[in-house]
Parts: C-alpha cells; sequence; structure tokens
C-alpha cells in the first residue's frame, strides 16, 4: 500500500510542478540582455522584450529524445541537430518600459551559469501575466500564459486609436488572419 501511494504522490508532485513551470520567468541576468521575461512551452518559448515578443519554435520530438537520451546517459556526445524558426512580433512605435508581472507563483528559478558565482541568478519569479502600461496613448497591453497557451490583448481605454496599434512580423513568409 505504501508503494502505491508514494507512486501517486510522485505522479501527482511532477503533474503539478510540469504545470506551475507555464508562466513568464522575469529576467534577472540569466537571460540575454534585450529579454524581460521568458515563458516555455512545449515545442516553442516566447520571449518578451523591449521591442514586442518573439516565438522560438522547434522540433520537440528531436529536442525530447535528446533530452531523453541525455537523462539516462545514453549519448555518446554532445552534438544535436534542432531545426528551429524564430518569428518576432514587433510592435512599431510602442513604449514597453513600464511593465509589471502579475499573479506570482509560488516557486523561483535560480541559474548556476558556468563557474562564475557572479554570474548566478536567485529568485527569478515566475508570473502568469505581464502587464505593460500606456504602450500607446491609452492604450495597455497584457501578456497571459493560460494553462498551456499564450495570449496577449491590447486594453484600450478613453482616448484609445486602435489605428496606433502596428505589429511588424519578421521571419515569417506571410500573414493570414481568419
Amino acid at each position: 500500500m505504501p508503494r502505491k501511494l508514494l507512486f501517486s504522490l510522485l505522479i501527482l508532485a511532477n503533474a503539478v510542478t510540469a504545470l506551475a513551470q507555464i508562466g513568464f520567468i522575469e529576467n534577472k541576468g540569466q537571460f540575454d540582455e534585450p529579454i524581460v521575461f521568458r515563458a516555455q512551452f512545449d515545442g516553442h518559448q516566447i520571449y518578451l522584450d523591449k521591442e514586442g515578443f518573439s516565438v522560438l519554435l522547434h522540433d520537440e520530438e528531436t529536442w525530447g529524445k535528446y533530452v531523453m537520451d541525455f537523462h539516462s546517459n545514453k549519448r555518446n556526445d554532445d552534438s544535436i541537430s534542432l531545426a528551429y524558426h524564430l518569428i518576432k512580433y514587433k510592435l512599431v512605435g510602442a513604449d514597453l518600459s513600464r511593465f509589471a508581472g502579475q499573479g506570482d507563483f509560488l516557486e523561483y528559478y535560480n541559474y548556476f551559469l558556468g563557474n562564475d558565482p557572479s554570474k548566478w541568478v536567485g529568485g527569478a519569479k515566475n508570473f502568469n501575466k505581464v502587464y505593460y502600461t500606456n504602450v500607446y496613448p491609452h492604450i495597455d497591453l497584457e501578456y497571459e500564459a493560460i494553462d498551456l497557451r499564450f495570449k496577449y490583448n491590447f486594453i484600450l481605454h478613453p482616448g484609445a486609436d486602435i489605428n496606433d496599434i502596428k505589429i511588424e512580423i519578421l521571419g515569417s513568409d506571410s500573414v493570414h488572419v481568419s
């Protein structure tokens, strides 16, 4: 009986941990400088930066196999060939300097990068929303991590002009709106 209970608790703990990690992790120096927050989903990552956001898509099947082989000591070398694609959504003329994470989770992240303790980062918070105020006159912007989905909303206040919102999409051959 105790084995079944322990196994069930481990599965539950892993499921809760996987769900808890879906959010926006603040950049305290562990990511490249332009990145303000990062969200990691299955098969892609979202980077919020000072110009908008980017979506990094990669081959989840190949990456998953690499990770499984690595953790089971089946890798003989460190080389991997992984297909990926980056799509950048640049908010033209936007002011993305006023932002705050909202709905912080209990967990935090520590990053020990390399052997230099001055480059280590501790206590990076994880949020389910990032809210920007006045990205355009009278227009706010909200990014959300909902379950396994990424969503962004423009909030228009009295006096806002929807025509102020301009998004330049880089890294895509074509764009279709339906």
